[in-house]
């Protein structure tokens, strides 16, 4: 299978000679492809052959091409040109001021702040000696608040909408996700990425409730977990999301208390929800503000705010479904005993920094947003049932109501089965890597395309920490499918053919 996927007019990325190309076709695609198994260790490794080949990454963990000609042209007007100096993008002066003070007092460095004057957008260059680069990325990826490559375009070409657009545009946004999240749009808060979102609650968490740990519950996303690392004093995890031993974690920490808990339901990659009533107990009994991320389930699935006091969400994924922003959203929970200042602090903090050009696009694209979450469910829940009458096939990961109490007891009454799953193989020396390399759909990181996305998450997400991943229980070689909304038939063939290879 190759060319172009006949439901979404994408081409399907997967051969040998498909590295690095973005997938999804556009200049703004935030998942560039790995088709191999051998691609995918040379990119972790930072083999050349890989790296150089890359024409566009996760925006987090890559400076697109339209953001570092932006970076060396204000170097050049700043008279900081020659190769001593690097410079990150970020869309307003808050999100910049946030990057220099971690910068010089959490990593003594030398870091400065310029404005990149122009009539189309604020551009905001956080400066740092080349030497100290590492440390100004890492910022860059764990917050997720610098600026878009659609941004960078828009002040590199002078082009921008009109500001009654804008603000439409974004007021529309906030509606429809209050609509389906049950609130108010007043109580909704978007943000230039889903991580952007998560920083700024742990920032709000930190000043509502002072002074007291934070708490992971369940197996954590990489980058949730090093916010936590970074930005709070002595986090907690508890990766298991039994009864007993959520009951037990929050026994043994009583005499500490919480500021924030945090979770996913479901959980990324290995889709298990923790019970969200038990944890509501706990997190009240602490004082505590609860967070639940929906983004695996969508807001079209599961109804997360009855029981949390605010939701976080990455609207990337199934919102937008397009492979082409990043955004993400906090939505506050009215009934909350914390909303009072959880609002006070969002909008005093609060600056809209998605470019008005990326909301646009966003409210556009979200208008396939129930079909398409309605579709990979459907897709998802068949491509279950195959592999696990596979004699390949060790485990299946889903999150179903008919299997999982603690999901059912948050899914709404029509909801499909998550659109993501992942699973293992009973030989995991050779079958995962002959199954990656032979599978003909779009391989690369991200989720909640319309167009089905696979890779090898583990690997992707902790390669450099895989003994501690498998304390956990998950495996180094387990495999993640974020379905599209293909032909089913086509699509289980596909799949089917790569299970045989």
């Amino acid at each position: 299978m190759s060319g172009v996927d006949s439901q979404n007019s994408v081409p399907v990325l997967w051969r040998p000679e498909d590295l690095g190309k973005p997938i999804g076709g556009s200049v703004h695609a935030i998942s560039a492809c790995l088709p191999t198994w051998r691609d995918v260790i040379g990119y972790e490794e930072g083999d050349p052959r890989v790296i150089n080949a890359l024409q566009c990454g996760y925006p987090r963990f890559f400076l697109h091409p339209l953001l570092q000609k932006l970076a060396d042209h204000g170097l050049s007007r700043h008279g900081l040109s020659g190769g001593e100096f690097v410079a990150l993008p970020y869309p307003g002066e808050s999100s910049a001021s946030r990057a220099l003070d971690f910068l010089r007092h959490s990593r003594g460095i030398d870091a400065r702040m310029v404005e990149l004057s122009n009539p189309v957008a604020p551009v905001i260059l956080v400066v740092v000696p080349r030497a100290d680069e590492k440390h100004a990325r890492y910022f860059w990826r764990i917050t997720g608040e610098g600026m878009s490559s659609r941004a960078a375009e828009a002040v590199l070409t002078g082009a921008a909408p009109a500001v009654k657009t804008s603000s439409d545009s974004l007021n529309e946004v906030r509606k429809s996700l209050a609509a389906t999240h049950g609130c108010d749009s007043a109580d909704v808060f978007i943000f230039p990425s889903g991580m952007a979102a998560i920083y700024n609650l742990i920032r709000m968490a930190g000043t509502i409730v002072p002074g007291k740990p934070h708490a992971q519950i369940g197996f954590p996303y990489v980058d949730t977990w090093k916010d936590l690392e970074c930005f709070t004093e002595a986090p907690l995890m508890q990766t298991g999301v039994t009864n007993a031993g959520i009951d037990r974690f929050f026994r043994e920490s009583s005499n500490r208390g919480f500021g924030l808990v945090l979770c996913e339901c479901p959980s990324n990659p290995l889709l298990e929800s923790p019970d969200p009533r038990l944890l509501r107990e706990h997190a009240s009994a602490a004082g505590a503000i609860l967070a639940i991320d929906d983004t695996v389930a969508s807001s079209i699935n599961i109804e997360a705010l009855p029981f949390a006091d605010v939701v976080t969400t990455s609207l990337s994924k199934w919102f937008n479904g397009r492979g082409d922003i990043l955004a993400g959203a906090l939505v506050l929970n009215r009934n909350s005993p914390h909303h009072a200042r959880m609002r006070e602090f969002l909008v005093t903090e609060y600056q809209p920094e998605l470019s008005h050009r990326d909301m646009e696009v966003l409210l556009k694209n979200s208008a396939g947003y129930r079909t398409r979450v309605r579709k990979a469910g459907f897709n998802a829940m068949k491509l279950a049932e195959m592999l696990r009458a596979h004699p390949r096939i060790d485990r299946v990961y889903t999150a179903a109501v008919d299997n999982s109490p603690a999901y059912a007891s948050i899914a709404r009454p029509d909801s499909t089965m998550p659109g993501l799953l992942s699973f293992t193989f009973m030989d995991e020396t050779e079958h995962p890597m002959k199954f990656y390399d032979a599978l003909s759909v779009c391989k690369g990181p991200s989720l909640g395309t319309d167009w089905t996305l696979a890779c090898p998450y583990t690997l992707l997400a902790h390669y450099s920490e895989l003994d501690w991943v498998r304390s956990c229980g998950v495996s180094p070689n387990l495999l993640r499918v974020s379905l599209g909304v293909e032909d089913t038939d086509d699509l289980l063939e596909r799949f089917d053919r790569a299970l045989t290879a």
